[in-house]
């Protein structure tokens, strides 16, 4: 009985090595995937980074990011309307994507939930855009043209921790497309954002239900 219940022992924490050790090359081929992805598209070296084939509001509204984070003394409000605007003009937009996992906006959220949202994404939202691309129909399919949102300062807890948020509601219109309809995909979301201890302000949280819950 002893013998049996040692190798039962072993068996079960092998098995948990072989288990954790899957979910770490996923997880680690996921994030190689992203990073790959990030450098091919846009300039890393920013803080806010602007696709190299921006679409003209992506660049109008990245412009007035920029602007925003010049100005002395900084209004948190404005810039995180704008990081979330960035992200949602960015992350709902195929119709510049040049790769099946070319996931926009990643560049605004927060590093920490970074490769989670580039690998939930894949299976979502952007599960659809090979398709488009194989058929060479992406530059007809979603374009974000304009966005409208509102916001009020707040507080989360992370880390154990309470800190200041920013709760952006935001909408959003699409360019009319010849393929799709574009009344069918998200056009609202609330946007939880915050900023970091070396001050950079990034999404944490898209909340797509209808009432904005805690």
């Amino acid at each position: 009985m002893k013998d049996q219940s040692k190798f039962f022992t072993y068996f079960i924490v092998l098995l948990s090595i072989v288990v954790i050790g899957v979910g770490g090359f996923f997880a680690y081929g996921a994030y190689v995937d992203m990073a790959k992805s990030d450098t091919l598209q846009v300039n890393t070296n920013e803080d806010y980074p602007l696709r190299k084939n921006a679409t003209d509001y992506q660049k109008t509204i990245h412009a007035e990011l920029k602007a925003a984070l010049k100005e002395e003394p900084q209004d948190k409000v404005k810039i995180a309307e704008l990081v979330s605007k960035n992200y949602i003009a960015d992350y709902y937009t195929w119709s510049n994507k040049i790769r099946f996992n070319d996931v926009g906006g990643l560049g605004y959220v927060s590093k920490d939930i970074r490769s989670w949202v580039y690998a939930k994404s894949l299976d979502t939202f952007y599960n659809d855009v090979r398709y488009y691309l194989d058929t060479e129909e992406i530059e007809k399919t979603l374009e974000v043209e304009m966005i409208d949102t509102s916001t009020e300062t707040t507080s989360i807890m992370m880390d154990e921790k309470e800190v200041v948020a920013y709760s952006v509601d935001a909408s959003w219109k699409y360019k009319s497309g010849s393929i799709l309809d574009t009344d069918e995909f998200q056009s609202h979301a609330f946007i939880t954002v915050v900023e970091n201890e070396q001050g950079l302000i990034s999404v944490v949280e898209v909340n797509i239900n209808e009432e904005n819950e805690e």
